[in-house]
């Protein structure tokens, strides 16, 4: 909701990193910086993406999406679960 740069986006999202995510943008960062690459939202985004949603998980996502049934769920339970889910269908 709040417009930011890019810069204060890399800064506001790296500083809500906690435990083992904090420690791979520690080690992901260094590598950059030895690579002389240059760390940027960007940068920060695509990796991030493929560490913790790499496309298998993106796709088994999309098919449970496609084949999301109410079953036995409560209709609240079935409603969050589907605009969970949407968010990986393309």
């Amino acid at each position: 909701m709040i417009e930011c740069t890019k810069a204060q986006k890399l800064t506001f999202a790296t500083f809500l990193l906690v435990t083992k995510a904090e420690y791979w943008w520690i080690g992901m960062q260094q590598q950059m910086w030895n690579r002389e690459e240059e760390v940027t939202w960007t940068s920060f985004r695509t990796r991030f993406l493929e560490k913790y949603f790499p496309d298998n998980t993106k796709h088994d996502r999309e098919a449970e999406f496609l084949t999301l049934q109410h079953g036995d769920l409560s209709v609240q339970a079935y409603v969050e679960r589907f605009e969970y889910l949407s968010r990986f269908y393309s």
